[in-house]
């Protein structure tokens, strides 16, 4: 089975997509919150981890 990975991003308040910090724009439709993303077991994403630990946004 395929692990879910897990991206940082911001959600539009035109159309509710998503734009991540590593560059993807993800569909409201697909986009889901996750309220404990420690405790999701997802793995995350490294590049938009890599962009929200050195503080750049794209």
């Amino acid at each position: 089975m395929a692990q879910q990975v897990m991206h940082r991003g911001k959600r539009s308040w035109w159309n509710g997509d998503v734009t991540t910090l590593c560059g993807l724009l993800i569909p409201d439709d697909r986009a889901a919150s996750v309220w404990f993303p420690s405790l999701s077991g997802n793995k995350r994403c490294p590049t938009c981890e890599s962009v929200h630990r050195s503080g750049q946004r794209r």
